[in-house]
């Protein structure tokens, strides 16, 4: 598949002075797709199927969380070393 670019320049608009206070553009409409060659229709996205099935449970937080709950005397960062020492990974 080849692309061919087409060697066009957009309109310079006219600027006016209006009344208000600051220049405003004439006589150029807004460049649509169906007048501008550069722009490419974008294909329709197909929405998301969620599964029906929950995440799986992460063994090692739940772990922590039992583990915090049991020692709320020690920070985060002491109970996530104290928990690996007492992790089982499972199989």
């Amino acid at each position: 598949m080849t692309v061919t670019m087409l060697n066009t320049t957009p309109p310079v608009p006219e600027l006016k002075r209006e009344e208000t206070g600051g220049f405003q553009a004439t006589n150029v409409p807004p460049p649509t797709p169906a007048t501008s060659p550069e722009v490419k229709a974008k294909k329709p996205r197909k929405p998301r199927v969620k599964s029906g099935n929950p995440p799986k449970e992460n063994k090692w937080l739940t772990h922590v969380g039992a583990y915090r709950k049991s020692h709320p005397d020690l920070s985060f960062k002491d109970v996530l070393r104290a928990a690996k020492d007492t992790y089982v990974k499972a199989k």
